[in-house]
Order: structure tokens, then sequence, then C-alpha cells
């Protein structure tokens, strides 16, 4: 049976990322998730075991809730990796109209030294490359996930919510 709807959620290995996608596919989504599976030496434990699994856990899920999903590594601070994400959901699953950009580079720099955060993970002052790092997965991914998604979702005739427009009454 085709899908109604065919979502894309970078940075969907744990949290908010991987329960959108659950939700997406729950509601018959066929879901392309994306991580970036990394070390974090200096997070608390739960964090650290977020941050390093892949996807596997989440398409699982989704799976035996007898929806559709798949997972694709992506490092979305790398500008080369984002044009193909569109690509692989369009290849494998159909044209992407729904797209969820939730990834961050989750970097533990302050602009006020301080050895600890809230929840007392280490701190570490900002720099160039940190906040360069951080904008290129936060910002420039987004954007240019933005950008290849309306271009392609335009060049199908699709619109943004046409649905929930209604014409008001002239009365």
């Amino acid at each position: 049976m085709p899908h109604r709807h065919i979502a894309l959620v970078a940075g969907a290995n744990h949290g908010i990322g991987a329960a959108t996608a659950r939700r997406l596919a729950a509601d018959g989504c066929a879901v392309l998730l994306t991580f970036h599976a990394f070390d974090d030496p200096e997070a608390e434990e739960g964090s650290r075991r977020a941050h390093a699994s892949d996807a596997d856990d989440v398409v699982a899920a989704i799976r035996a809730d007898g929806g559709t999903a798949l997972a694709v590594a992506a490092d979305l601070s790398d500008a080369d990796v984002v044009p193909g994400l569109l690509d692989r959901a369009e290849a494998e699953l159909g044209p992407v109209d729904v797209l969820v950009h939730n990834a961050t580079a989750s970097l533990l720099d302050t602009f006020r030294p301080q050895e600890r955060d809230w929840a007392g993970r280490s701190q570490h002052g900002l720099t160039v490359e940190s906040f360069d790092r951080q904008l290129a997965v936060d910002a420039r991914a987004g954007a240019a996930l933005i950008a290849d998604f309306a271009v392609r979702l335009q060049g199908r005739g699709g619109t943004w919510g046409t649905a929930s427009r209604r014409p008001r009454s002239s009365a």
C-alpha cells in the first residue's frame, strides 16, 4: 500500500527526533531518519549512549508497529552530505513532502566560562571552530535541506498550506 506522505527527519536516533519519526510513521508516513553517531566522553551516561546510537532501534520500533522506515548516517556538518539525503529518500520511499530538521551539533560551549552546566556536564569556552560546527549543523544544513525540499516540492506542483486555507465568507 502506498504511503500518503513521505517524511525526512534529520537527527532522529533519540529524543525528540525519534519521537517525531515514530509519530509520523504512526500517522501513515514512510520515514527516512538521519543520525550522526558520535562518542561524547564528557556527557553523562544516558546522553553518551544516545549520541553514540544509530537509529536502528527507532527503525525497528516503527517497523514493529507496521510502519515503513529506514535510517541513514549523515554528518550534517559536511555540506556535501545534505543534497544526497532527499535523493536517497526519493529513491527508496518516494517524493518527500514532510521535512523535520531536528539535528543539532550538541556542543557544550558557553560564552561565560564555567566548569559545569545545569546538568553537570563539562563546559568549554566558545571557539571559532565550535561555533562554525554548531552553525553548520543547526543552520546551514537546515537551510540547505529546506531549499532542496522547496525546489523539489514546487517542481512537483506542490504548495504549502492549501488544505487549511478556506475562502473567507463575504458576509
